[in-house]
Formats: C-alpha cells, sequence, structure tokens
C-alpha cells in the first residue's frame, strides 16, 4: 500500500502513554472512530505503533479531523497514513487478451471454446473484443462467457472448462471465416479473412489494452499477470520475436516469423477448407481452443490466431495467425484498444511568447486545457513524440491539464502541470571576443645559414592602399543553400494511397539548378519491392517526386513503413561507396550538402490514417494538402508487388466443446 506518513506533531506536553497493540484492546480504543467515514483500515506495523489508515484531511469532516487529533494526542505510538481515495475490492471482473470464453447459441448443443484476441472499440466508441471469425460455426453460435482460468486447460494441463460469469460478456457482432458469407475464398484473394468481434455488453467487466501471461490463472485473476500492454496495431515484421497468448497453450514465443504476408488453407474439418489471409510461425506453439488468442511483437498487435499444426513427427508445430491490419477492414469501423501514455512538458519556466515543450507518443494528439478556464490548445506530437504549444503573456505561475489521444477513444490519463512565465528578453547576448593565441615563441626564429645573395627585385611597387584590396567585377560565391526534406503526408490512407492524384509527395530543396537528384524507396514489407526514380531540380533548386500504389485491387499489399533516401547522384555514390544497406528512417531535418536526406512515411488501414492528413473537418477526405499535388509533376511512380507466399495449413482436428 502507497500513502502518505502523517507524523505525530509536537505539542508543549508530549503524549507518555501508549496505545495497546493487541488485538482486542486495539478494538476498543478505535471504537470512537465509529461514524467517521475518512478512517479505512487500522492495525498494528509490528514494531509496537497503532497504524490508522484514513482519507485526506480535506476528505474528512470536523468531527472526523477532532477525533483522529484526540486518539494521537493521547498515545505516543500512534501512525497514521493518508490515501488518496477508498479502499475498493480488486474485483476479477477485468478482460484481457488472451482470456479464455466459451461460445454458445440457441438450439446449439455443443458449445465452442475460444480465447479472446485484444480489446476494442465499436464504431460508437463502445467496448468490444476483436477474435476469430471461425469460433461462430458460421454465426450458428452467437454468445460468449468467459471461463474460469483455473480450470482452463493453459493452467490445468487438462481439458475441463467452466463459466466464469453468470452472465455473457457479450454477442457477436459480425464474424467471417474465408470469404463473405463464411464462403471458402480463395488465395490472392484480400476478402478472405479469419476474423469476429463481440459487442461486450455486461456491465460488470472493466477492459484493459493488454494481454495476460497465465502467470495468475490459478487465482482467476489474468489481469494481475500482463505480457504486454498494447500500443499499437501494426503489420507483422520480419526479424522480431512473436508471442501469442491463448486459454489451450496459455502465452507462447518464437524468435521470428517464417511468413509476414500470404494465404492459408485453414480447416475446421477433414473436408471444410477456407482461405485466410495472414501471417505464420513456424514454431509457435499453439492448439485447439487457443483461436482467436492475441499475437502480437512487442507492444504492437499483429494478429489473432486461425489455425495451425500440432509438433509431431519431428516437424515444429506451425501457427497460422489472421492479419490485423488486412482483417479490421471488413468489420465496418472495430478498431483494437490503445494504451496512451499521458503527455509531459519538459521545462517548467519559459519566457513570454515562447513556447513550451512536451513529449508524448508519436502522432498523438495532445489537447493542453488552463486550469480556472481558458480555451482547450490541441497539438499534434510529431514522429519523435516532440509538440509544444505557446505560452501566455501573462507572468506568473500558470497551470493546466493535459490529455493525449490516439484514434478517436484512445485516450490518455489526464496529466497536471505548471509552469511559471518570465519576462522576454530584449537584449541580444554580445559574443565574447576571443583572445589572441600567443606562440611558444614569439621572437622571429633565425635561419641556419642565412644568404649574402640579394634577390633579383628585393622590394614591391607598394599600392596607393595597402590595406584595402582592390574591388574585382566578379561577384562573390555564396553559401550552398541548406538541403531540406518534406514528406507529404507521413501517414496516408492506403484507399489514398492507392490513388494517383493522392499518393505522397517527397520533396527535396538546397539543389543546384538542373542538379540530378535520386530518390530510393525501401518498403519495410515484403510485398512491394525497392525502387529508384531520377529528377532534376527546378531553378529553385527544389525536385518532387510523386509516389503511389499501382494494384488498387489488391490494396492491402501496400501497408505499412516506408523509408526514403534522396541524395544528389555523386552525394549518394559518395556518402554510400560500398554499401547497399537502407539507411534507417530519420527524422525530416536539414541536411548537409554532403549527405542525402532520409525520412519515412507510412501507409495505413483506411480507418488508421492521421486525422487531418487525409480527411477534412466534414470526412469527405478531400482537404488538400501542403505542397504540391501529385497531378501535373513530372517524377511520378507506382510499385512493384512482390506475389505473396499461399501455404496450406489445416487445424487440429476439433475436440468435442473446442474451436
Amino acid at each position: 500500500m502507497t500513502g502518505v506518513l502523517v507524523t505525530v506533531p509536537a505539542s508543549a506536553t508530549e503524549p507518555t502513554k501508549e496505545a495497546s497493540t493487541s488485538v482486542k484492546a486495539m478494538s476498543k480504543q478505535v471504537q470512537e472512530f465509529d461514524g467517521v467515514e475518512g478512517i479505512q483500515a487500522y492495525g498494528t506495523d509490528g514494531e509496537g505503533n497503532v497504524v490508522v489508515v484514513t482519507l485526506p484531511e480535506s476528505e474528512l469532516d470536523d468531527e472526523g479531523i477532532e477525533k483522529i487529533e484526540a486518539f494521537k494526542g493521547e498515545y505516543s505510538n500512534v501512525e497514521v497514513i493518508e490515501i488518496a481515495k477508498p479502499l475498493q475490492a480488486y474485483a476479477k471482473n477485468q478482460l484481457v487478451g488472451g482470456a479464455g470464453y466459451a461460445v454458445t447459441g440457441q438450439g446449439v448443443e455443443d458449445a465452442g471454446l475460444c480465447s479472446v484476441g485484444f480489446t476494442a472499440w465499436d464504431p460508437n466508441g463502445d467496448p468490444a473484443v476483436i477474435t476469430a471469425g471461425h469460433c461462430t460455426g458460421d454465426d450458428s453460435m452467437n454468445l460468449a462467457t468467459r471461463t474460469l482460468p483455473s480450470l482452463d486447460t493453459a493452467f490445468t494441463g487438462e481439458d475441463n472448462p467452466r463459466l466464469m460469469d453468470p452472465a455473457p460478456m457479450g454477442a457477436f457482432a459480425f464474424s467471417q471465416f474465408g470469404g463473405p458469407g463464411h464462403s471458402e475464398g480463395a488465395k490472392n484473394d484480400a476478402n478472405s479473412t479469419d476474423i469476429a468481434v463481440i459487442d461486450v455488453d455486461n456491465p460488470d467487466l472493466e477492459l484493459l489494452p493488454q494481454v495476460t501471461d497465465w502467470s495468475t490463472a490459478g487465482d482467476d485473476d489474468l489481469a494481475a499477470g500482463i505480457e504486454t500492454t498494447i500500443t499499437a496495431v501494426g503489420a507483422p515484421q520480419e526479424g522480431q520475436p512473436v508471442s501469442k497468448s491463448g486459454r489451450t497453450t496459455g502465452l507462447t514465443h518464437d524468435d521470428d516469423l517464417d511468413i509476414v504476408d500470404g494465404w492459408s488453407r485453414v480447416g475446421v474439418s477433414g473436408t471444410d477448407y477456407r482461405w485466410v489471409r495472414g501471417f505464420a510461425a513456424n514454431g509457435l506453439e499453439g492448439a485447439p481452443g487457443d483461436s482467436g488468442g492475441a499475437i502480437f511483437q512487442g507492444s504492437t498487435a499483429i494478429g489473432v490466431v486461425s489455425g495451425g499444426t500440432p509438433a509431431e513427427g519431428g516437424n515444429e508445430s506451425f501457427l497460422w495467425g489472421t492479419s490485423l491490419v488486412h482483417a479490421l477492414p471488413h468489420t465496418d469501423g472495430y478498431t483494437v484498444a490503445l494504451f496512451v501514455e499521458a503527455p509531459k512538458v519538459t521545462t517548467t519556466e519559459v519566457e513570454q511568447g515562447a513556447r513550451v515543450p512536451g513529449t508524448a507518443p508519436a502522432g498523438a494528439e495532445v489537447t493542453v486545457t488552463p486550469v480556472g478556464g481558458g480555451e482547450p490548445i490541441t497539438v499534434t506530437a510529431d514522429d519523435s513524440g516532440n509538440w509544444s504549444f505557446e505560452a501566455p503573456q501573462e507572468l506568473g505561475e500558470q497551470e493546466y491539464t493535459a490529455v493525449a489521444r490516439q484514434g478517436e477513444y484512445n485516450v490518455s490519463d489526464e496529466a497536471s502541470f505548471a509552469i511559471t512565465v518570465v519576462e522576454a528578453s530584449d537584449d541580444e547576448p554580445t559574443p565574447p571576443t576571443p583572445e589572441p593565441d600567443p606562440t611558444d615563441d614569439p621572437a622571429p626564429t633565425p635561419t641556419d645559414d642565412p644568404s649574402d645573395e640579394p634577390t633579383e627585385d628585393p622590394s614591391a611597387t607598394p599600392t596607393e592602399d595597402p590595406t584595402t584590396p582592390a574591388p574585382t567585377d566578379e561577384p562573390t560565391e555564396e553559401a550552398p543553400a541548406e538541403r531540406e526534406l518534406t514528406i507529404d503526408p507521413r501517414r496516408v490512407s492506403v484507399s489514398d494511397f492507392v490513388n494517383e492524384d493522392e499518393g505522397v509527395n517527397i520533396t527535396g530543396t538546397g539543389y543546384a539548378p538542373g542538379q540530378v537528384v535520386e530518390l530510393e524507396v525501401f518498403p519495410q514489407n515484403d510485398s512491394v519491392n525497392d525502387f529508384t526514380l531520377e529528377g532534376t531540380a527546378d531553378e529553385n533548386g527544389v525536385v518532387t517526386f510523386g509516389v503511389y500504389g499501382t494494384n488498387a485491387a489488391n490494396a492491402d499489399v501496400y501497408l505499412g513503413t516506408y523509408e526514403v533516401r534522396v541524395a544528389a547522384a555523386s552525394d549518394d555514390d559518395a556518402a554510400n561507396a560500398g554499401s547497399e544497406a537502407a539507411p534507417a528512417a530519420g527524422a525530416y531535418a536539414a541536411g548537409d550538402a554532403d549527405e542525402p536526406l532520409t525520412g519515412s512515411f507510412e501507409v495505413v488501414a483506411d480507418e488508421g490514417a492521421a486525422p487531418g492528413e487525409d480527411e477534412d473537418e466534414n470526412g469527405d477526405g478531400n482537404l488538400p494538402r501542403t505542397g504540391t499535388e501529385l497531378t501535373g509533376l513530372g517524377v511520378g511512380a507506382g510499385l512493384l508487388v512482390v506475389g505473396a507466399a499461399a501455404v496450406y495449413v489445416t487445424t487440429r482436428r476439433t475436440k468435442k466443446g473446442q474451436a
């Protein structure tokens, strides 16, 4: 327990009597606290002291304060701990990713068993759950109820499930396994998926954006053991560890993904197979009942369990997951719930009119509100998580609250802070005058053998003004312009990216007019090829490239991050001689004349685009971006799609009561 320890104040007459620490005597002593609502607990600390736990003094009435003071004044061994809020029972009503549930329906004899993928929001901001579409049995079952973790297979090793709650957590609002309408689907078909959503209408449940590690299943409190807190949804990434959480095998891990984008034939019986777009890990353990469970890389949600095969005959277990970035658009507006860290300010004193800097999650919308009244200020954190707002003109301490928001419904806790505004200084700082460096030996050094021979022309004709050089007709050479890179927008919806008139503009400035400039794009997924373009700087030293997707029929292949590098051909050759490695994504900053400019942009699912970047205030998506649109640009390129792998996977034949 944390709280504030309140010491007994000194008085003219210090108490000499000690309160008894026996349970019986202590109970009688604190009877005077009966009816004082602010007293939360009492007991002994084992060291001869009586400890009383109270709410802050501001929460107590006068009678309660007097009784506590009287008790402290009577006994010398009393300690008081203040806590912020009344004690609450930690009920086991928190729902997290990886938890097990049973799915039933009217007229259905057997219940299925599946796992929660991630907590979520419905289009109206109400709580929901993301899971696998095949868990509904093609919509023959529609109610989901949590199962007791202490009796789930992940904890007991046996298959003997029991319901945890008297009422369902909610009903399925949408499910799709295979193609639309639970059809078979097809490989290379972007509409083939395995996804479902549950509208959680049980008021006793609190949904958390976290995934359980199953370490506390014996206490039936999965939220007490958390493996990760979800802060983002993203495409599967090669070369990164991957984890899964589900009711049958619990928390499992693998070093890497073997397929990051492809199609699999997943079966629920020996004859019923459906095509599912997703990814695979050869070595990531799963089993029937884990279906729908959470698959994640670090704090990024990437998918839910769709199917797999067990480790048999010397082969490793093989798990197929539904890719969230491709599946969520089929749910008509459901989004994964994310944890958003509260914003912070990084200074406590600023001058009038200066900017108050702070940090928040990258891309988060930060709203700062003056305490005591005033218009809220909304800014957006950049790719490095930095944000700022203009300090007020009013001098002195100013108090604010701030929240960060990602998406429409993911909001941080409220942060409070104060800044002190001081008068702006009008004095320009005077640079110090450098002192000349004395030489070690100021005297001239004589030659070893001075020559007696006179020079042919020992004296030069003096100039009329020896201190001033003669002017020339040639102009002085100007310093080269500083180069800068602009990427607009930095986050673009996939529907805009495959629109030739939208896409992404990449602009470099500071080049010599007529200079050849090269753009390189490095997609961070396996669906799109690297490519290079050349352009020529105009009379102002500006070159702009347009990048867009050419395969609108299979647009989801473009989802992910793209790193870019822009350089004059000679600069790039010099800076990267002997290396073909792609650059790391960098901030959009000015570059030296000899250094390539680097940055990145991200193509996201339509519901994931940053507000204001590809939608206007009316939601019609026609808000002009800053910079030049793709239409009319001299240089443009589409991205070439690499055919994604397709594998054939069937789930282990399900036992009775499992999906």
